[in-house]
């Protein structure tokens, strides 16, 4: 009797295959429905690199299997309350839907294009099922739940995909399954799961970690970390997740042995500590050189006259180097532990000649300064390279010139002297009291010139390459130190043309007007006016050291730590190339800094007293600098009007011959309380 029953059923089924039970009542595209786009619900083409499009199918039968022809469906299909999820490729054109009772709805063609990451719904109509009373006809769906998220599941072999939540829902056939679930760093877990009724089952599966987190010291701190020969960082070092089992770490660092363990790494997932103390291999070297001499030990600088400090065991060389002299150099092997002193011999001197005539003759020779003589004459044992040469003689104005003077030659040089012409002396006039103690400035009048002085009250300020600079900051601004400075005034504005030509007669620059900055001044005409103001005023008016202009750029003990003079547009407080239509403009036109002080980022470049090196900055904090003892070119701050953002930072260092002049060089002036 059963059997008849069945055989009557298998026909009935076969009529309904017959009548087409399956049809598409609708088809269309969802323009607001977002789905086939959010995080969780959508899907990636591998084949095509696209977002796949969402076909959500309206139906409430169970059991239906999808076919998307040669193009294919991007992973499995998503089982919802009364809907079914497919997703397929950009440009799918059909789709065969099949039911075990229901037959087969054959090669199906969209009546609307398929496009990536769109959400499409199709209405399916389908007839009653006539199932099977065997429990064989039925089954249910397997829910799963994993933690981690990102694990791989397959279930009798066959891989499923898991939903960003790292669930799945799957429609199965009654009966029992074989799962297995994997991550990396996790251990595997393999189980089995049984279909039996219409509720299907549920498994929530969390993997056992197999990684330990690592929080790796050592003694000293400072030591780079190598597992298993990768860098992994630097002590002390929080690690990502490590497998489980055995790994080989070293610990690497200057003057320290280097040092290889292997560690059992836990399966725990919690945090694992290593700790190891490195056997040092240093010992502690004093090195001194006589006159002050630049110590270098493998080639890097450590100090000048004496230094103290660790060096790894083997030979180092170490050098006494001075300007102008030939280095003297040695080679020690240092054993770990054991103390040495060592005393460099001076370096050798290296001399030539200068032969000076002038006219007329008789006049004085300063060189670097230094008075040497009159001329004419042959002046033997003068140290080679660029020196700077002054002739003068009463009634002359002095010349000044740059002369290089090489090992074992006479240079030869001549002066030709100009005869001053008298002039009327400048009537003096103070627009108020000179305060040393004034905490606004100062403003002195002279035949109408209003020379207004701000007070920049003393400090500690860090110098150089600070972290506003970024990734603009060049070699000779590093590193960044610190500067102690005493008090003093500075030029509230740049030198002006009408205070130039009130104290020096004429006016040398290329873009004319009483109130612009004064330019195509040398280095040694800056320091001529600051001399002949000095001796109006009975004041010490002169250029500011480098550090001083700085200090004063970057607003002293109000510093907000700007890039620029007073703000980090730089197009609010100077006139630079994309703004100055090529020319100087009046000074003062432009914000102040907190200090009041104007136009210290562009509009002319601005002379400072110091000898220009490279090399000169240190990390060693330092007291009232005024640069190095000696030098060809000296230092120039600020930007200009024909220069770039970049050339008007306040720790942007330039440098020229003092004899140099040109239409966007000028400078201003400070004055010693």
């Amino acid at each position: 009797m059963k059997r008849i029953y069945t055989i009557l059923l298998y026909l009935m089924i076969v009529f309904c295959l017959n009548a087409q039970n399956m049809v598409v009542e609708s088809f269309g595209l969802l323009p607001h429905d977002l789905t086939a786009n959010i995080e969780g619900s959508s899907r990636f083409d591998q084949n095509t690199r696209k977002m796949a499009a969402l076909i959500k199918i309206e139906t409430t039968a169970k059991g239906l299997h999808f076919d998307g022809g040669m193009i294919g469906l991007v992973g499995d299909p998503v089982y919802k309350i009364g809907e079914v999820w497919v997703y397929v490729p950009e440009g799918a054109k059909k789709i065969t839907i099949q039911h075990a009772d229901l037959g087969v709805l054959r090669d199906y063609y969209y009546t609307e294009s398929i496009f990536s990451g769109k959400t499409y719904l199709m209405k399916l109509k389908t007839g009653k099922v006539i199932t099977h009373v065997e429990q064989d006809m039925g089954g249910g769906y397997l829910t799963l739940t994993v933690n981690p998220k990102n694990s791989e599941v397959s279930i009798d072999g066959k891989t499923v995909s898991l939903d960003a939540e790292g669930a799945l829902s799957k429609w199965l056939s009654y009966g029992t399954y074989q799962y297995e679930v994997s991550a990396n760093m996790y251990k595997n877990e393999i189980g089995l799961i049984t279909i039996s009724d219409e509720s299907g089952a549920e498994k929530e599966i969390n993997l056992e970690p197999d990684f330990s987190i690592l929080q790796i010291n050592s003694n000293p701190q400072g030591a780079t970390v190598y597992i298993d020969n990768v860098k992994s960082g630097t002590t002390p070092l929080t690690t990502n997740p490590v497998s489980s089992g055995n790994h080989t770490f070293k610990f690497a660092m200057p003057m320290y042995n280097t040092k290889s363990v292997t560690y059992t790494v836990l399966s725990s997932g919690n945090t694992q500590t290593i700790t190891e103390t490195l056997q040092p291999d240093f010992a502690t070297i004093t090195i001194t050189a006589p006159d002050q001499a630049e110590i270098y030990v493998n080639n890097q600088k450590m100090g000048n006259g004496k230094w103290t400090g660790n060096l790894s065991s083997g030979a180092h060389i170490l050098e006494a180097r001075k300007a102008s002299h030939l280095p003297y150099r040695t080679t020690i092997n240092v054993e770990c532990g054991k103390a040495q002193t060592v005393t460099l011999q001076a370096p050798t001197p290296q001399y030539g000649s200068l032969n000076i005539q002038s006219n007329p003759t008789k006049a004085t020779i300063l060189i670097d300064g230094k008075e040497i003589g009159s001329t004419p004459g042959i002046f033997r044992n003068i140290l080679i390279g660029d020196r700077e040469v002054t002739v003068k003689k009463e009634g002359y104005s002095p010349e000044t010139d740059r002369v290089t003077i090489e090992e074992g030659k006479t240079t030869p040089k001549e002066f030709t002297l100009t005869k001053k012409t008298e002039q009327q002396p400048i009537a003096v006039t103070q627009q108020k009291e000179y305060d040393a103690t004034s905490v606004n400035g100062y403003a002195e009048t002279i035949k109408g010139l209003n020379l207004q002085m701000v007070y920049v009250e003393g400090g500690t300020f860090t110098m150089g390459a600070t972290p506003e600079q970024g990734s603009d900051a060049e070699s000779n601004e590093k590193p960044a130190h610190k500067v102690t400075l005493s008090s003093y005034y500075i030029g509230k504005f740049e030198v002006t043309q009408a205070q130039w030509r009130t104290i020096m007669g004429k006016n040398p620059s290329n873009f004319t007007g009483d109130n612009n900055p004064v330019e195509k001044v040398s280095w040694h005409e800056a320091q001529e006016f600051c001399q002949k103001l000095s001796s109006l005023t009975g004041k010490n008016y002169r250029l500011p050291t480098e550090a001083e202009w700085e200090y004063a750029a970057r607003e002293g003990n109000k510093s907000k730590g700007y890039k620029y003079s007073g703000s980090n547009t730089i197009g609010d407080v100077a006139w630079y190339t994309s703004n100055s239509g090529s020319k100087t403009h009046p000074v003062g036109q432009k914000q102040p800094n907190e200090l009041g002080i104007y136009d210290m980022s562009g509009n002319v470049y601005e002379w400072c007293s110091d000898w220009y090196s490279s090399s000169y900055y240190s990390s060693s904090p330092q007291t009232n600098p005024t640069g190095p003892t000696r030098g060809s070119r000296r230092v120039y701050r600020g930007g200009s009007w024909y220069n770039g953002a970049y050339y008007c930072r306040v720790s942007y260092r330039g440098n020229d011959y003092p004899g140099d002049r040109y239409n966007g060089m000028g400078f201003r002036i400070v004055c010693e309380p």
